[in-house]
């Protein structure tokens, strides 16, 4: 009879494993993504980040100086981790790339290219007149490359810009693309600006999730239809040291359209500071 028992205790032990296996929790999917595949930079360099995604630590390298992986290491995370990459300017004549290879503790290995250009007509970093504001403005809202804006990683403006001639005006980002670096006014004044869209998150910058600082707005004309503000419709950041004023020649027909009530949303600087939204030294004066 122990004999017995002894047996069906053996033949069930391998049994009762398979089922706990079955019954416990699935395995951790072993996961290493990067995004984007390539960073594109101008002659002039500046710095942009990628997207990683571990189920294990790992280290990041270029393996070359002038393309510096910043944050080179990071814990497993189901989140994505932002990795800053400094690029220094080229003077070396000719196109280079570089390949950034981030590795887990188990080698498993993916990578991404870091690609320069080796001339460019730009010869000043930062936003010099409206021209420049435009394009701005559409390389945030198309997840393009915005180092060309750049000074020591901050947007910067280096003068005074008239908007007249910016008549079609398209906010800064958007839902997909929000601006979620620093812009700094530097203490110039954007004036005689004009936004007319029936559509939502209207103003300067459609939807702010980092920093807007040391910069007046003088309005001229503005209309939108939900989440309507002169510096942003949506602020889920910071903006500091910003001023709001009217030019005089503006008339009511110009003025913001729409009323401030649960479905729409209207205010001088953002339409909506949402719970991360923080606002500080800034007033707006606009009837």
């Amino acid at each position: 009879m122990h004999r017995l028992l002894k047996h069906i205790a053996l033949i069930l032990a391998p049994l009762c494993l398979l089922a706990a296996c079955r019954g416990g929790e699935e395995p951790v999917e072993d996961v290493l993504e990067l995004d984007p595949a390539v960073l594109e930079f101008d002659a002039l360099g500046g710095r942009e980040s990628f997207e990683v995604i571990s189920s294990e630590d790992w280290v990041a390298n270029s393996g070359q100086s002038w393309a510096k992986v910043l944050n080179s290491s990071g814990k497993a995370s189901s989140e994505a981790v932002s990795v800053q990459v400094d690029v220094s300017a080229n003077t070396s004549g000719s196109s280079r790339t570089a390949v950034i290879t981030v590795k887990t503790m188990s080698m498993k290995v993916a990578t991404l290219t870091v690609s320069q250009s080796a001339e460019s007509s730009v010869t000043v970093r930062g936003i010099a007149d409206a021209a420049d504001l435009q394009a701005f403005a559409e390389a945030v809202s198309t997840g393009a490359s915005i180092s060309r804006y750049m000074v020591d990683g901050s947007v910067v403006l280096l003068s005074d810009i008239d908007a007249s001639t910016l008549t079609d005006w398209t906010p800064i980002g958007n839902r997909t693309h929000p601006f979620t670096g620093t812009f700094d006014g530097n203490g110039y004044t954007i004036s005689n600006l004009y936004i007319s869209d029936s559509g939502s998150n209207m103003g300067l910058f459609a939807i702010n999730e980092g920093t807007i600082k040391n910069l007046s707005v003088v309005l001229t004309g503005f209309v939108g239809t939900q989440y309507i503000g002169v510096i942003s419709g949506q602020n889920n950041g910071t903006i500091q040291n910003v001023s709001v004023t009217q030019n005089t020649t503006l008339n009511s027909g110009n003025v913001v359209q729409g009323t401030n009530d649960s479905s729409t949303f209207v205010g001088g600087i953002t339409g909506r500071n949402g719970e991360n939204g923080v606002i500080k030294n800034s007033f707006a004066n606009v009837a």
